[in-house]
């Protein structure tokens, strides 16, 4: 009964969507010189929507499967999606329940990036443009999270770059929220009742059941994904398997693909302006160029991961 009560509050709580900031742009990936074309797909009776970038259409290298974080939409990332669709991928990414483009009042739970990949990867399995190509799958945050859980073999993902995901949804809700901790049992009951054995396990399971290598990036100064719910956890879960790289990026935060002055100027932009209160200055001009601001070496890492180039450790 206590676990059904908790999961109804749970549920209550994530009642709201995620939609980006408001006093943000968001840019496209035509704003990075990619060309798109849009799907959709159904997930419990709501229409998720995403989009399919290329920088040429056909003799792609692979499919790379993008998975956002937290906040916003895959649109906060078209500068790094329409990065890999220029050098040779087609990128798909959508927006989760109740994100941006897609249907839903909320956005459900922490767990749902993982609960929608069945019907995403239903999809793929169908979709012509992707037929035959290798798979990769890319994520951030929230994403880094969905991108360990794609792991599954039935999804056929071949390698993984995690960038800041966490590893268990249990132990994130308890950082958020302290006072659960001491009703960890009784939110993993609830997990388990609601979103299924999944929810209530370390992602590192599904990585470990799999073939798919993984590299893992956190920055040490991440306050968002505390290391000590990311990389430590991966590492301890992979201590001696070579398909799991992981990578600690020194001053980096949650970012890590930023470059150092990029990320600097987000840090500048919450402090001294209070970028992430209601009572934003709106007449403050953001500088976007410094904003988005790609890392090349950190960028060109990943392509060496996906493609399996034995080349020195960027970051």
């Amino acid at each position: 009964m206590f676990s059904l009560l908790l999961l109804a509050a749970l549920k209550k709580a994530m009642n709201f969507r995620s939609d980006g900031h408001p006093q943000l742009r968001y840019f496209y990936g035509k704003d990075f010189g990619v060309s798109s074309s849009k799907f959709s797909f159904l997930y419990k009776g709501h229409v998720l929507r995403g989009e399919r970038f290329f920088a040429s259409e056909g003799d792609y290298k692979g499919v790379v499967v993008f998975f956002h974080g937290m906040g916003a939409g895959y649109t906060a990332y078209s500068q790094e999606i329409a990065y890999f669709a220029l050098h040779g991928y087609l990128v798909y990414a959508y927006d989760y329940l109740g994100c941006m483009t897609s249907e839903g009042s909320g956005i459900g739970s922490i767990c749902e990036p993982v609960l929608i990949q069945k019907e995403f990867f239903a999809f793929l399995d169908q979709d012509e443009p992707a037929n035959g190509l290798p798979r990769f799958a890319v994520g951030h945050s929230w994403g880094g999270y969905a991108a360990l859980a794609s792991a599954k073999p039935e999804y056929r993902i071949e390698a993984i770059v995690s960038i800041a995901g966490f590893v268990s949804a249990v132990d994130m809700v308890c950082r958020l929220e302290p006072k659960l901790e001491k009703f960890r049992f009784l939110v993993k009951s609830a997990f388990r009742i609601g979103f299924g054995k999944v929810a209530v396990r370390d992602i590192t399971d599904v990585v470990a059941n799999s073939h798919a290598r993984v590299l893992y990036i956190q920055g040490d100064k991440d306050t968002a994904v505390l290391p000590a719910d990311g990389i430590e956890k991966v590492q301890a879960a992979f201590p001696n398997d070579s398909r799991v790289q992981t990578r600690l990026v020194p001053g980096a935060g949650h970012n890590p693909y930023w470059t150092k002055e990029g990320q600097e100027y987000i840090v500048m932009l919450v402090k001294d302006h209070q970028m992430m209160r209601r009572d934003f200055d709106n007449q403050f001009e953001i500088d976007y160029a410094r904003l988005n601001c790609d890392d090349p070496a950190f960028m060109q890492s990943l392509l060496d991961f996906l493609e399996n180039v034995d080349k020195p450790n960027a970051g």
